[in-house]
């Protein structure tokens, strides 16, 4: 099953047929990352770290998109700590 990602500058989702860690593989770090196991986005395009919920977050991507990505909980440590907040 594919996924989703954000591999470009482009605010449309990237549609592939590969599997989410075949496509992480060939793309650089630490710029590219799986949010979600639905999700990979481009960290040079997250806008903020938004709260849905006390426990849950998306990250917004940057304008004019400014589509929003669920974080896994497992996952959302470690992107917080390559975003620095």
């Amino acid at each position: 099953m594919g996924g989703h990602a954000d591999p470009d500058q482009e605010e449309k989702p990237y549609h592939s047929v590969q599997r989410l860690n075949a496509l992480a593989r060939k793309l650089p770090g630490p710029a590219f990352v799986r949010c979600h196991r639905e999700y990979m986005v481009n960290l040079n395009r997250v806008w903020s770290l938004t709260p849905r919920n006390s426990r849950d977050y998306d990250l917004r991507l940057d304008p004019p998109g400014n589509r929003r990505i669920p974080i896994a909980r497992d996952r959302f440590e470690k992107i917080r700590r390559i975003l620095g907040v």
